[in-house]
């Protein structure tokens, strides 16, 4: 563990220094994925408006009661240009599923937000990592045993 956790440091600090190829004409990626910006288990859309920021959508499902969605910003603050892209992000949507003691199971809304990164592995393709805080808006007298959301995709690049 502690040799993969120093080649991880290592890599990181080798990727801020090498740029992506091809940066300028990514302005688009589609991924598919699990967590919040996938709308659950789906799709995701990014958009990039410039090299610090793109907005998202997502489209997907979620265990026991169907779809979900998600809407959402990502800021890249060292500019969204390099091999290794950490980044700020903010969603909202569809964030979980309350199973009720009769057997029931209700979606329910709310906000997650986080950072993580999009490791661009070749000239076209991307791994999506990202860890949240989720704002939950749960029905009356439920309490939540999880505050913290995780997602991971593989996108593509357009």
């Amino acid at each position: 563990m502690r040799i993969f956790s120093i080649g991880a440091v290592m890599f990181f600090l080798v990727s801020l220094a090498v740029p992506a190829l091809s940066a300028e004409d990514n302005h688009f990626r589609l991924g598919v994925g699990i967590g919040v910006p996938h709308g659950g288990i789906g799709v995701n859309a990014e958009y990039r408006i410039n090299t610090y920021a793109s907005v998202g959508a997502g489209l997907g499902y979620y265990q026991y009661d169907g779809p979900g969605w998600a809407l959402g910003a990502m800021f890249y603050p060292l500019e969204n240009i390099k091999t290794f892209n950490p980044r700020l992000i903010g969603y909202f949507g569809r964030v979980g599923t309350v199973n009720w003691s009769d057997g029931r199971h209700e979606g329910y809304l709310g906000g997650a937000i986080g950072g993580g990164f999009e490791w661009r592995m070749y000239k076209k393709i991307s791994l999506d990592l990202d860890m949240f805080y989720l704002a939950k808006d749960l029905p009356a007298g439920i309490k939540s045993n999880t505050e913290i959301g995780y997602s991971a995709g593989i996108g593509f690049l357009f």
